[in-house]
């Protein structure tokens, strides 16, 4: 499992997802948060088969007082 925090300055949306080397979406979800949250991935792709080991890009998008998009990038090694 692979988490992440996030910290905003009062009610925002944060939209996150999953993509693979080859720029394809594999997982994204929602997160309501006012002033910190927790992004969760089970390492799992949309349809719950887990995925391979691999760089993976994590896209976060905050939508609220101040808005910003980050992509980071996450190594998978089981």
């Amino acid at each position: 499992q692979v988490s992440c925090c996030i910290t905003v300055k009062g009610p925002s949306t944060v939209r996150w997802k999953i993509f693979t080397v080859a720029c394809r979406k594999i997982y994204d979800d929602n997160l309501q948060v006012s002033s910190n949250g927790t992004l969760i991935w089970n390492l799992k792709d949309r349809w719950g088969t887990p995925v391979a080991n691999g760089l993976y890009f994590l896209k976060v998008d905050i939508e609220g007082p101040e808005p910003m998009t980050k992509v980071l990038k996450v190594l998978v090694v089981r």
